[in-house]
């Protein structure tokens, strides 16, 4: 699956793909273990590839109680890892991104539960905000690093083995330099994935929104998921709208 320049491997579990409902309430517990166990030991590629399709069986449930607390679940699980890995390519910002959206658009609940799943929402999209280059140009990325970018290159052609210059300065400027393009190269894709990864504040503040709506909802409560969140003026305005409406504790 690609999005926004995010390629995340899809891998299709026998007991998961077909078994709809049931799966959520059976299998849900092993799933997430084996999860933990992946990321325990090292290993993010597998963690990111069964992630994604835990997620994928998460969301095709049908909005009952249990799906959406697991979602959130593991949309808390998800992000803490996501932020620890960032800037490695390697990652499940869209899983993120998806269970956020299924939270926000099929959460029934109501109370306490409710509320803390704003919280968790609009923490992510703090997270997701702060985390973004604000008026972020694209960095410059070679095909090949050329001598031109390599100080003192001289006799070093474009894209030639690291291993094939006897010079150790030279050498080391030119692995800095492939490094650094390829540094370049991760933060373009992440700026990229997290500015359409950003377009979840619809849903996010539409749930906020809702959830100030049921009422007995305290202020306090309310300004620190705007603070969370990092709202902007509109999205300020829009929730300090309905609390005008509403009321607050």
């Amino acid at each position: 699956m690609l999005r926004g320049g995010l390629l995340v491997v899809i891998v299709c579990f026998t007991e998961s793909c077909f078994a709809g409902e049931g799966y959520v309430k059976q299998t849900i517990d092993k799933q997430l273990a084996q999860l933990e166990d992946l990321w325990t030991a090292g290993k993010t590629e597998e963690y990111c590839a069964q992630g994604a399709a835990v997620v994928r069986d998460l969301i095709t449930a049908k909005g009952d109680a249990g799906s959406i607390s697991t979602s959130a679940m593991l949309l808390k699980s998800f992000s803490d890892k996501e932020f620890a890995v960032r800037g490695s390519g390697i990652g499940v910002l869209s899983e993120t991104y998806d269970l956020a959206v299924y939270i926000a658009n099929n959460d029934k609940a109501r109370g306490l539960e409710r509320q803390k799943n704003d919280a968790l929402l609009t923490e992510y999209l703090g997270h997701i905000r702060r985390e973004q280059i604000r008026n972020f140009s694209r960095l410059k990325v070679l095909a090949n690093i050329t001598p031109s970018g390599v100080p003192g290159g001289q006799g070093v052609t474009s894209g030639m083995d690291p291993n094939g210059i006897s010079d150790p300065v030279v050498r080391s400027n030119y692995l800095m330099a492939i490094k650094q393009n390829h540094q370049n190269a991760l933060t373009n894709e992440r700026q990229s994935s997290l500015k359409i990864v950003e377009q979840v504040s619809g849903p996010i503040v539409q749930h906020m929104i809702s959830t100030i709506g049921q009422g007995d909802v305290p202020s306090t409560l309310v300004t620190k998921w705007l603070d969370s969140g990092d709202f902007n003026d509109q999205e300020q305005k829009e929730v300090k709208e309905i609390v005008d409406r509403t009321g607050f504790k």
